[in-house]
């Protein structure tokens, strides 16, 4: 949207529900990955009783502030989808076994 034209103070942003760290239990791997590519965001990857946790809606909410968007402008959906089964789909609930969800906004040409 920026490199459209749009000014990042006045782009309003949402992020829908998703796994939150309650449930978003990750490998060394993953927290490897962000060390190497994205170390800032590693703040949101904690480690609890031995295992890691990722925060993928605080990430996300940080790469918008970076990008210039107005922290009033971002809206997070706090609920979890792997505990909210009979709302939403999630394969660390249901493995294989699930639906797929999506939103999109575009331009139209």
């Amino acid at each position: 949207m920026i490199k459209l034209g749009a000014k990042a103070g006045n782009i309003i942003a949402a992020l829908g529900p998703c796994i939150k760290p309650c449930c978003f239990e990750v490998k060394e791997d993953f927290v490897a990955e962000f060390e190497q590519n994205a170390p800032e965001l590693l703040r949101f990857i904690k480690k609890e009783n031995g295992a890691y946790r990722a925060d993928i809606s605080g990430m996300n909410k940080a790469i918008l502030l970076d990008m210039g968007l107005l922290e009033n402008n971002i809206f997070v959906c706090e609920e979890c989808t792997c505990h909210s089964g009979e709302k939403y789909f999630s394969h660390r609930r249901q493995g294989n076994s699930r639906g797929t969800m999506m939103s999109v906004i575009g331009i139209k040409k």
